[in-house]
């Protein structure tokens, strides 16, 4: 499997966040981050505009020695269909699966039988 999918709102971006991006793309050739939540911003749950998040992960795998050929970085804002939600994401980047520890996120990539693993905890 060449493209895996993470998904995270990064309210901050912050090192478990980086340690498992790196820890997926020693098994594949790519990944998408998909920055949920993506139209929230300053608020106490979401302080961070998409913007904001995306350049805090642009500039930290730059740091790290990651290619930007190896990544791409999506928005994909709040839906409250979870078919819809997935069907937001489908219709604008291609995958082979989904790592998560997120069960709401399993379950919704379950709906469309894309595969779905969990990734570590790194502390």
């Amino acid at each position: 499997m060449k493209t895996a999918c993470f998904v995270l709102r990064a309210q901050p971006f912050h090192l478990g966040h980086l340690k498992v991006i790196q820890w997926i793309l020693k098994k594949h050739e790519k990944i998408v981050i998909v920055i949920g939540s993506s139209k929230q911003s300053r608020t106490e749950e979401n302080p961070f505009s998409f913007e904001e998040r995306k350049e805090m992960i642009e500039k930290t795998l730059k740091s790290e020695g990651i290619n930007k050929e190896r990544y791409k970085i999506i928005g994909i804002p709040d839906v409250h269909d979870d078919k819809a939600w997935v069907e937001s994401i489908l219709k604008k980047v291609k995958f082979d699966l989904v790592y998560t520890r997120n069960p709401w996120t399993e379950e919704c990539f379950s709906l469309f039988k894309i595969p779905v693993k969990k990734h570590p905890i790194f502390g």
